[in-house]
């Protein structure tokens, strides 16, 4: 005989349930940087979490998170308020970032279960607060709200108010723990002495530089050869820094020379003095460029210096008004011509030349890609029939047909008139079906390729098209995705993305289904056809 279970007793089950489940998860984790008082901050900014939606904050805990710290007495900065924070007060100012997890609690019981840390940097990209906080309740807020008061418990239990002679104490302990950084003994005025005496002799790189990103430390650095060390060529030095542990004289940034002109492998010194390896380049404008990485959101970043001295003599100056150089192929027989953007991009003078025929044309862009760095230009005053007695011989596959390790070469103008007037083979493999950081747009070739080689065509060993070369070091779009300028390693973007312009054309149907001329021919057959068909292109 079954007994009646009562209903006073299943209420008393039930509540216990619920009540275990609101309160058996509750845990801490927060760690604090060893030597560290918080009461020296007086300031914190909270990047807003952003979600996959789109959306920012949208539960609220960034908002929770800036009472809780006005709560203490800390001040909260807008953005704004963060990157025009004085220099002089780096050491007051907190940066917080805010990361959740939160899902159902297993076993259908109900409710659900947060994680939520905090994470917080000084001025000088050091952690100073780490706080975890989990906690499972009945409601996403509930539990989203126990979990951050947890996080953030260790910055409560150790923070009284702010105590501005703490935060100049830690100036002068960073100070202290930097006075034996690497110096090189040469003030101002001798650093000009020094550009004076060798005008002649200078590197584009050497002389006096100025920072300018509005957002980013003001420095004002030197920049001299380096003859007494093998690991580097030149070398920064401070001559001003609005923060103060980073002293005149003291060595900032480390440059090595590569295989390019005013491209500089980099060692560069954060405001925390910690390392990083980059690359650095001097832009058509005498702009200095370096790419670097915030630890805090792992964006890249650029620091961009302006020369205050030497005075750049008439012949530097003229040297951005030479022609831009790179390779391109004639796409169509209406006298389309394909080229990498970087090449004739903001030219008002683009010239074509057939070094086969010794021909020049006058060129204006009809579309471009400036994501891919493709370009369609169209010639003027060209009449196909009168000028070639053969087809244009190759067809254009997709990037789906490509393997790894696949044979393919290149045909194009490597440095200009350095090696000569006529196209130049290259051959090589196809290392990797991406591009740098995974880019699916990108191949990675083992074909040697030289400044001059941007915009030649790729071909398969059956002649096809299968990209379109983009010399590494002269990729600059590539710098300002990544921050980095590839060296020893060179890239084609994929036939998809010119078809894609391609479909755009009046002729279009007729380019994407021309018929391969050069399959089962050797290599040498094949390049003696396609030569005639790859050009010079000349911008200014």
């Amino acid at each position: 005989m079954r007994r009646k279970i009562s209903r006073k007793f299943l209420i008393l089950v039930l509540f216990s349930i619920i009540f275990t489940i609101s309160s058996c998860v509750s845990t801490t984790h927060t760690r604090i940087r060893p030597g560290t008082n918080l009461n020296r901050f007086g300031y914190v900014y909270i990047a807003l979490p952003v979600y996959p939606d789109g959306t920012i904050d949208k539960y609220g805990i960034g908002s929770k998170l800036a009472m809780m710290f006005s709560s203490l007495g800390l001040q909260v900065l807008s953005e704004t308020e963060a990157k025009n924070f004085p220099k002089s007060k780096l050491s007051q100012i907190l940066y917080c970032r805010i990361q959740h997890f939160h899902s159902p609690v297993a076993g259908g019981l109900g409710g659900s279960y947060a994680t939520v840390i905090i994470d917080c940097y000084d001025a000088f990209n050091r952690q100073i607060y780490y706080g975890i906080g989990k906690y499972q309740g009945m409601t996403i807020s509930d539990d989203l709200n126990g979990a951050l008061n947890r996080a953030f418990q260790g910055f409560v239990e150790r923070y009284k108010s702010f105590d501005p002679s703490l935060a100049e104490a830690a100036n002068e302990e960073i100070k202290r723990q930097y006075a034996n950084w690497e110096k090189i003994d040469l003030t101002k005025e001798q650093l000009i002495n020094y550009y004076n005496k060798n005008i002649d002799n200078l590197d584009p790189i050497e002389g006096i530089w100025s920072s300018f990103n509005t957002s980013d430390t003001y420095y004002k650095i030197g920049i001299i050869k380096d003859q007494k060390s093998d690991e580097r060529d030149f070398v920064a030095i401070i001559i001003e820094s609005e923060i103060p542990h980073w002293q005149p004289k003291q060595v900032k940034i480390e440059f090595q020379l590569t295989a390019y002109d005013s491209v500089y492998s980099v060692t560069y010194y954060m405001a925390d003095h910690s390392e990083q390896k980059t690359t650095a380049f001097i832009d058509e404008n005498g702009i200095l460029r370096i790419g670097l990485k915030n630890i805090r959101t792992g964006e890249i970043i650029e620091t961009k210096f302006i020369k205050n001295y030497p005075k750049l003599m008439r012949a530097e100056t003229s040297k951005s008004m030479y022609p831009s150089e790179g390779t391109g192929f004639l796409l169509s027989k209406s006298g389309l011509v394909v080229t990498n953007y970087h090449i004739i991009k903001g030219k008002s003078d683009i010239k074509i030349i057939f070094p086969q025929i010794n021909r020049t044309f006058e060129a204006k862009l009809v579309l471009k890609d400036s994501s891919n760095d493709i370009a369609i230009l169209r010639l003027a005053n060209f009449n196909f029939s009168k000028i070639f007695n053969t087809n244009i011989p190759y067809k254009i596959t997709s990037s789906g047909s490509m393997k790894l390790g696949q044979e393919v070469f290149t045909l194009g103008f490597p440095l200009g008139e350095i090696l000569g007037k006529s196209a130049k083979v290259s051959t090589g493999r196809i290392n990797s079906l991406s591009g740098i950081q995974d880019d699916p747009r990108l191949i990675q070739i083992s074909n040697p390729v030289q400044p001059g080689n941007s915009g030649s065509p790729l071909f398969n060993k059956n002649g096809e098209l299968i990209g379109i070369v983009l010399a590494a070091l002269n990729a600059k779009y590539f710098y300002e995705v990544t921050g980095i300028i590839p060296q020893n390693v060179n890239f084609a973007i994929k036939s998809d993305y010119l078809n894609n312009l391609i479909s755009m054309l009046p002729e279009g149907d007729e380019i994407l289904h021309r018929k391969n001329q050069l399959k089962g021919k050797t290599l040498e057959r094949q390049i003696e056809l396609l030569m005639p068909f790859i050009v010079k292109i000349q911008g200014k």
